[in-house]
């Protein structure tokens, strides 16, 4: 993927569910599933968490389930019991790491930023905007040949 595009970033407490509603409700054939991935969270910790991503047109749908580690940043906003998909965070892919450093600053100047992680040659921060906006903003920038290669595209 060469441009910028929007992620719409849902948490889950049935990943196999959550993918199977949104396969049906957005026409989607299979998911690109990373399952058991640990990354960054949180003040140095880590999460562990099943993930999901597909593409409908130029938009990337991405479906989280936690399982380990620091999962509250995902998890708060699911109940107890009963199957539920919640959305999580609107995130914005860019292309060049010039344009990432500078969409950061600009949420920095408003919000506070709870995740700042390298990975996958590439880097992730979210903002907590869900005062404002309902939800967290998540910012990244990586190289083509990463974990977001090969995610499958539905027109």
């Amino acid at each position: 993927m060469n441009g910028a595009y929007q992620q719409l970033g849902y948490v889950t407490n049935d990943f196999e569910r959550a993918i199977d509603l949104f396969r049906k409700l957005h026409e989607l054939g299979p998911f690109k599933e990373m399952r058991e991935l640990t990354i960054g969270a949180r003040a140095g910790q880590s999460v562990t968490a099943h993930f999901a991503l597909a593409f409908k047109d130029a938009t990337q749908f991405e479906i989280i389930q936690p399982l380990d580690g620091d999962c509250t940043f995902y998890s708060d906003v699911l109940p107890d019991t009963a199957f539920a998909v919640r959305f999580h965070h609107l995130g914005h892919y860019y292309p060049k790491m010039k344009a990432f450093q500078g969409a950061k600053a600009r949420c920095a100047d408003r919000w506070p930023n709870p995740v700042d992680v390298t990975i996958f040659d590439g880097t992730y921060a979210y903002f907590n905007a869900r005062e404002d906006l309902g939800h967290y903003l998540e910012l990244f920038s990586f190289p083509p040949a990463t974990h977001f290669e090969g995610v499958p595209r539905y027109g």
